[in-house]
C-alpha cells in the first residue's frame, strides 16, 4: 500500500515562553550590554550544546571577572549582564577558563588587589553560576613582583594546573606554575613550582593535558640571545620532568615566538609558533611533536606549515582528534593585507591539505586573528575578525576532513552590525558546529555578545527543529503517533528564512527495502518540494541502526513556536524513530534536520458496546 501524507493537527505546541525558545538572532545575542566597557572575552563549551563565556569588565570602575552561561537556544541562564566572578579592589584582567567537568568553569586571571604588582588568581563557578571557593577566588601566587599572562588546563579531577611568566627573580621573567584541586586548595608549593627559571627571559607560557594530571608546558626563551622555542612536562605532583629548564623545541636564528600548544591524546603534545628563521621582515609558521618522554618527533627545529611569502602569523591550534592538529593563522602573501589560512599536519608531521596551507578567506582587506575548534569529524571551524566592508565583522568557516570548505566563499557572516567587533573566541557546540563571542562596538561603548552557527551550511542561530516527544494519540484505533517538535529558530526570527517542515519515519534497511515504484535520495538536501511520498532517504540517524528515512508529510511554517503532526505509523505496539527537516525558502536544496525520537501507537479505542 502507498503511503499518504497524514493530515496535520492544526495544533500549536503551547510553551511558558516563546522567547525562551529561541534567543540567537541576526549579528548575535548580547551577553552583557551594561554600562561601560566588557571585553576581552574567553568561551568554553558547558557539555550540554551551550557555552560558559567570562570577560573582563568596568561596570565597578575597574575591571572585574564577569560571566554568563547560554543554553542551545541562545538563552542567558545566570543574572541579566551576567555573574560577579571576582570584584576585588584594582584590577582582574588576562582571563583564561577550562570546564570543570560537571557544566561549570575555572577561571584564572592576574589580579592588581594587592597594589602596583600583580598576582596569579582562579575561581571556580558552577553550572548555576555561584562561585565555589573563596570570595574573589584563591591566590596561587603572591610572591613579589609582577605575576602575569596565566594559561590553564584541568587536571582530569575537577581542578586545574595554571602556569604563568613571573618577575619574582628580578630582572629576568621566569615560568612557574600550580595545581589547585576540586575544593580550591593549591596542591603544590606555595606560590609554585619552577618550570622554568634559566637566564634571561621566558615570556607567554601555554599549557597542555599530559593525560596524567600533570601538563606540558611551552613557551618562548631568550637564554641563547634570541626567541627559541622550549617545553617541559611537569607531573601531577610538581615535579618537573625533561632536562632542567625545558627541552628545547627550536632554537634556530632569529625569533621563534607566540607558542600555542594542543595535546596528542598519548601523554605528548604539539606546539606551533611564529618563526622568522627565513629573515625579518618575513615570517613563517612552524610545530614540533613531542612526546612523553620530551623527545622531539618531527625535523630538528620542527616542521613548515607555511612558508609562503611574506608574513603568517600568530597560528592557532585545535586537535584533529587523530593525534595531529589543524592550525589556522593569517597570512599576506599576497601583499594586499591579510587573509585566513589553515592546514592540518598528522601525529607523523605530515601536513595534509594543500602545500601551505588551504585558503579559507581572500577577501578585500584585512582579515585577522583567527580562531580554531574541531568540527568534530577530523575538520574544523574558523572564525576571524574580517574588515572588508571596512570595519571589523566576524567570519567563520568549515573545513572538512578532506580539507574542503564547507560553507559560503570567504565564510560566513556571523556578525556584520555597525561599528567594529573584536577578539572572537570560539567553541565547539559539542555537534559540528560552534558558538562564538566577542567584544562590540555598535553602543556607545564596549559589549560582548555571542552567536550560535551550525555545522551544515554555516547558518547562525539554531535552524534545526527540535522534536519533544513522539506520542500515542489516545482513543483511537492505532496507527497515528503526534509527532511534536520545537521551531526552528529560523522560523520565527528576521530575517524569516524557514517556510515548510517535512516528517520523516525511520525504516531499518534491513528489514524492509524500497519499492520499486519509490526513488532513493542520499539526502534530505536532494528531496525536490513537490515530492509525492513514498522517498526514502538513506542517512543514518542520531541513535543506532542506521535507518532509511520515509517521508510521510509537510507541514507549512507559520512563526509559530511549535507544531504538531498526526503522523501514521507502519505498525502499532512498535517502536518507530521520526526526525523532522526545516526547510529553507527559496532553496530547496537546504534542509535542517532534528534529532530523532522513538515512539509507537496504540489501539487504546474502548470496543462498542454489545448489542
Amino acid at each position: 500500500m502507498k503511503l499518504r501524507y497524514a493530515p496535520v493537527l492544526a495544533l500549536v505546541v503551547l510553551l511558558n515562553s516563546h522567547a525562551a525558545l529561541a534567543q540567537w538572532v541576526n549579528n548575535g545575542v548580547g551577553v552583557s550590554t551594561t554600562v561601560l566597557t566588557q571585553t576581552d572575552a574567553v568561551i568554553i563549551p558547558d557539555g550540554s550544546g551551550g557555552v560558559i563565556i567570562a570577560w573582563e569588565d568596568f561596570r565597578n570602575g575597574h575591571y572585574d571577572v564577569f560571566a554568563q552561561r547560554l543554553n542551545a537556544s541562545g538563552v542567558r541562564l545566570w543574572a541579566v549582564d551576567g555573574v560577579a566572578v571576582c570584584t576585588a579592589a584594582s584590577g582582574q584582567v588576562a582571563l583564561q577558563m577550562i570546564p570543570d567537568g560537571a557544566g561549570g568553569a575555572i577561571i584564572c586571571w592576574y589580579d592588581y588587589r594587592s597594589g602596583l604588582n600583580s598576582d596569579i588568581y582562579v575561581h571556580r563557578i558552577n553550572a548555576s553560576g555561584i562561585p565555589q571557593w573563596t570570595a574573589n577566588g584563591v591566590a596561587l601566587c603572591t610572591a613579589t613582583l609582577d605575576q602575569l599572562y596565566p594559561t590553564i588546563v584541568s587536571d582530569g579531577a575537577g581542578g586545574a594546573i595554571v602556569c604563568w611568566h613571573d618577575l619574582r627573580g628580578g630582572a629576568f621573567t621566569d615560568i612557574y606554575a600550580q595545581r589547585v584541586n576540586a575544593s580550591g586548595a593549591p596542591q603544590w608549593a606555595a606560590n609554585g613550582v619552577g618550570v622554568c627559571i634559566a637566564t634571561s627571559n621566558q615570556y607567554l607560557p601555554t599549557i597542555a593535558s599530559d593525560g596524567a594530571s600533570g601538563a606540558i608546558v611551552s613557551w618562548y626563551d631568550f637564554r641563547s640571545g634570541n626567541y627559541d622555542i622550549y617545553a617541559r612536562r611537569v607531573t601531577a605532583n610538581g615535579t618537573g620532568l625533561w632536562n632542567i629548564n625545558g627541552n628545547p623545541l627550536c632554537t634556530v636564528a632569529n625569533t621563534q615566538g607566540f607558542p600555542q600548544i594542543v595535546s596528542d591524546n598519548a601523554g605528548g603534545a604539539i606546539v606551533v609558533w611564529h618563526d622568522e628563521r627565513a629573515g625579518v621582515p618575513s615570517s613563517d609558521v612552524y610545530a614540533q611533536h613531542v612526546n612523553s618522554l620530551g623527545t622531539a618527533l618531527w625535523a630538528t627545529n620542527g616542521v613548515g606549515i607555511c612558508t609562503a611569502a611574506n608574513n603568517q602569523m600568530f597560528p592557532q591550534i585545535a586537535p584533529d582528534g587523530s593525534g595531529g592538529a589543524i592550525i589556522s593563522w593569517h597570512d599576506n602573501r599576497t601583499a594586499n593585507g591579510f587573509d585566513i589560512y589553515v592546514q592540518k599536519i598528522t601525529g607523523a608531521g605530515s601536513p595534509q591539505w594543500t602545500e601551505d596551507g588551504v585558503a579559507l578567506c581572500t577577501a578585500t582587506n584585512d582579515q585577522q586573528d583567527p580562531r580554531v575548534v574541531s568540527d568534530g569529524a577530523g575538520g574544523g571551524i574558523v572564525a576571524w575578525r574580517d574588515a572588508r566592508t571596512g570595519t571589523s565583522d566576524i567570519y567563520a568557516q568549515r573545513i572538512d576532513v578532506s580539507g574542503l570548505t564547507q560553507w559560503t566563499g570567504n565564510g560566513a557572516a556571523l556578525c556584520t552590525a555597525a561599528s567594529d567587533q573584536l577578539g572572537v573566541v570560539i567553541a565547539s557546540n559539542g555537534t559540528d558546529g560552534a558558538i562564538l563571542s566577542w567584544y562590540d562596538l555598535r553602543a556607545a561603548s564596549l559589549d560582548i555578545y555571542a552567536q550560535r552557527v551550525e555545522g551544515t551550511y554555516g547558518y547562525w542561530g539554531y535552524p534545526e527543529p527540535i522534536v519533544t516527544s513522539v506520542a500515542d494519540v489516545p482513543n483511537d484505533q492505532g496507527g497515528h503517533v503526534a509527532v511534536n517538535w520545537k521551531a526552528s529558530g529560523r522560523d520565527d526570527t528576521v530575517p524569516r528564512t524557514v517556510d515548510r517542515y517535512t516528517i520523516w519515519r525511520a525504516v531499518d534497511p534491513l528489514q524492509t527495502r524500497a519499492p520499486q515504484t519509490s526513488t532513493v535520495f542520499k539526502s534530505l538536501r536532494d528531496v525536490p518540494a513537490d515530492a509525492v511520498p513514498p522517498i526514502y532517504i538513506s542517512t543514518p540517524s542520531t541513535s543506532p541502526p542506521p535507518y532509511y528515512w520515509e517521508l510521510v508529510g509537510t507541514q507549512a511554517a507559520h512563526g509559530w513556536p511549535g507544531y504538531s503532526f498526526l503522523a501514521e505509523t507502519r505498525a502499532d505496539n512498535t517502536p518507530q524513530f521520526f526526525l523532522v527537516a526545516a526547510h529553507v525558502q527559496f532553496d530547496d536544496f537546504i534542509a535542517f534536520t532534528s534529532n530523532a525520537m522513538c515512539g509507537q501507537s496504540v489501539d487504546n479505542l474502548a470496543p462498542s458496546s454489545p448489542l
